[in-house]
């Protein structure tokens, strides 16, 4: 009917942001070979490990927390989780060595 209002899911929508970032970046890095070096895809390939690895434990985690039937024990996992997933990227930054990471750690003398 003329009335029917068309839903789009989230992953769709995030899908579609993601495949016109690209397209944008491509198309900008085409235009000026220069603002990408070498070091930069490390960084985000590295970014781009920590994050995928990070993902995986936090999911293991909220299995494992059970996510809670109660809006407190919902809070408590989020917390949990949240907490977690910022840990365990920091470590995984740490682990690869990544360059903004390793700036941040004063060089021992």
């Amino acid at each position: 009917a003329a009335g029917d209002i068309v839903e789009v899911s989230g992953l769709a929508a995030a899908a579609g942001s993601f495949v016109n970032a690209a397209l944008n970046g491509f198309m900008l890095i085409k235009r000026n070979p220069s603002l990408l070096s070498k070091s930069d895809i490390k960084t985000i390939f590295k970014s781009l490990i920590s994050a995928a690895v990070m993902a995986v434990a936090v999911k293991l985690i909220y299995n494992i927390a059970g996510g809670g039937n109660t809006l407190m024990s919902s809070i408590v996992t989020c917390i949990i989780c949240g907490a977690a997933g910022i840990a365990i990227y920091g470590i995984m930054l740490l682990i690869l060595r990544t360059d903004e990471i390793m700036k941040l750690i004063p060089k021992r003398k």
